[in-house]
């Protein structure tokens, strides 16, 4: 049996965008649904077939997020993030990070 996801999101003043794709597995296909929701939410340029996607690692992500909001939280959580920028997985793009990337670096 194989599962098919569509995702097709229709804005104003933008053509339609289409994707899909077909696994193996139904739970498979739901997490990529659910990931590439979260890539248009967080970068909606995607959107635009005219606009070039910029591609930002997960070590680009936590350093704007200390930057912006670091002064909120305690030095331990600042410093487990910059941790986390010593590891491979940091430097892999956010937008392409997989649930087996997390698995990796979760044994690590």
């Amino acid at each position: 049996m194989r599962f098919r996801a569509q995702v097709r999101v229709q804005r104003k003043d933008l053509p339609v965008f289409q994707k899909s794709k077909t696994f193996t597995k139904e739970s498979l296909a739901k997490e990529w649904i659910k990931k590439l929701e979260a890539e248009i939410q967080i970068n909606p340029d995607i959107l635009n077939p005219e606009t070039k996607t910029v591609s930002k690692t997960l070590d680009q992500f936590i350093e704007k997020y200390i930057e912006e909001i670091g002064d909120e939280f305690a030095g331990t959580k600042k410093a487990a993030l910059k941790h986390i920028c010593n590891y491979d997985i940091s430097q892999k793009d956010v937008y392409t990070l997989s649930r087996q990337d997390f698995s990796n670096f979760a044994i690590e």
